[in-house]
């Protein structure tokens, strides 16, 4: 599968331009309970990788994190026991770096759903409950082994339409209105019998098209599960003078489907690829996509809405349109497991700064592109050894040098170290340094007592080296 890759060239330039710039313009900051993470952390990635989003995450300033709670990884075989540990690992993240999460309920397991008949394309992870008893019990396992660290559960997701044809059936949930209502009156109920402190969310719902059809699915969920949830999900994605109708048209919704509680953005994008930025004020890539967040987010909250989960991550699973959303961009490292370098754009940055911004205005920066200290644009990235054999408790010194354009050398520019697989083999010090007038940054790794193979990551301006490490016995 093609991977999405970000240009390396703008990202080195904006990684480097980002940092003197303020995005934020007179704005009134919120808490940080009113900001969260629209993660797409799933069950199948690898563990390292699940780490590093927790840990951007929770370094964004986020009070909460946006995962799937997929049946199918937990439920997998019809009569096996639950798989916790996907789930587990998810949960003891959360608490490692304080980052609370939203579990959007999905996914049935392949065995279990009422799926379409015939000769129908479908993904059966989207079909309904054949059995809703089973999915309550499914739902009270769930939620009383994770009532002491999940508070919020959100019933599926985007499930407001869906389109079936007699050769394939598209959407996120393959059931009418009067289906959804079922299993998210179901879900409440098993929710609250479990945790009756817990507070369920309706689906993400979009805005389709025809508005109409989301307000007539509305009034129909309602008049099938009246007061089945706590708080309104919406998913909102246009363009930035055109968020405040949008909020209001959705709160007008609920509001005419009977519920005025609060209301919470689990979704919210714009992506960074210039040729699917609808908004003509903001289309020219990644400093626009970080511009655009700088407003949009607080325009949201500003218009009634309680929290806004923006993308954390590029995801090319997704439409070509949706891809490039992320505050991160990520590079993959190893084809076989899938796992991935996650990069910063400077829309993270803007967000990170949104966030940590004072309750007061702040005056508007002059904004000016500061280029490296001496104008030298990095080129090339290596590192004084490809392969290290240490044995417990040895020490070796790396050096990684950078090298620039037209032979220049480029100093002070920030070289980050990080342990990508068996973090427990071996320790790196320091974990970032700046190249000093040879272009070069030394760093220092320690064996620890285990045995066993990993590697170090270097990374500075979009640029990456790799350093392989062999821990064994004398």
């Amino acid at each position: 599968m093609k991977k999405y890759r970000p240009m390396k060239i703008l990202v080195r330039f904006f990684l480097f331009i980002m940092l003197s710039l303020s995005f934020v313009n007179k704005t009134y900051a919120y808490s940080s309970e009113n900001y969260g993470a629209h993660s797409m952390i799933y069950p199948d990635m690898p563990e390292v990788d699940i780490e590093e989003l927790f840990s951007e995450s929770s370094a964004l300033g986020v009070d909460y994190i946006r995962v799937d709670v997929q049946l199918s990884s937990i439920f997998v075989e019809e009569n096996d026991p639950p798989d916790w540990n996907p789930m587990d690992i998810v949960v003891e993240l959360s608490g490692k770096y304080n980052v609370q999460i939203l579990g959007t309920l999905n996914s049935m397991p392949d065995w279990a759903g009422n799926c379409p008949s015939g000769d129908v394309t479908y993904d059966p992870n989207f079909c309904p409950p054949a059995d809703y008893d089973q999915w309550s019990d499914w739902i009270t396992q769930i939620v009383e082994r994770y009532k002491e660290d999940i508070h919020y559960w959100e019933v599926w997701n985007e499930p407001n339409e869906y389109t079936c044809t007699s050769t394939e059936c598209e959407g996120f949930f393959y059931g009418d209105a009067t289906e959804y209502a079922k299993l998210l009156s179901a879900t409440y109920d098993a929710i609250k019998a479990a945790d009756s402190t817990a507070y369920v969310l309706i689906a993400g719902v979009f805005m389709p098209l025809n508005h109409d059809d989301l307000s007539e699915w509305l009034q129909e969920v309602s008049e099938n599960a009246s007061g089945k949830f706590d708080i309104a999900s919406i998913h909102v994605r246009d363009d930035l003078d055109k968020l405040p109708d949008m909020v209001k048209e959705f709160k007008d919704m609920f509001s005419s489907s009977g519920f005025n509680g609060p209301i919470w953005v689990s979704e919210h994008g714009y992506t960074s690829d210039p040729n699917y930025q609808t908004d003509a004020n903001y289309n020219n890539g990644l400093l626009s996509q970080a511009q655009y967040y700088a407003s949009s987010i607080n325009t949201i909250l500003d218009n009634g809405v309680d929290k806004v989960f923006v993308t954390l991550r590029d995801n090319d699973e997704l439409e070509a349109a949706d891809v490039a959303e992320g505050l991160l961009a990520q590079v993959i490292d190893d084809i076989t497991t899938g796992e991935v370098t996650f990069i910063e754009k400077p829309s993270y940055a803007a967000v990170q700064e949104l966030i940590n911004a004072s309750a007061t205005p702040i005056p508007t920066p002059s904004v000016t592109a500061t280029p490296t200290p001496n104008d030298c644009n990095a080129k090339s990235i290596e590192t004084s050894v490809s392969e290290l054999n240490l044995v417990a408790g040895e020490s070796k010194d790396v050096t990684v040098t950078i090298k620039g354009e037209n032979d220049c050398i480029p100093e002070g520019i920030t070289m980050n170290a990080k342990v990508k697989k068996g973090k427990k083999l071996i320790e790196i010090s320091p974990e970032s340094a700046e190249t000093d007038e040879n272009g070069e940054a030394a760093f220092t790794i320690t064996a620890g007592n285990k045995k066993g193979n990993t590697k170090v990551l270097f990374t500075a301006e979009g640029l990456k080296a790799k350093v392989k490490v062999k821990v064994g016995t004398e």
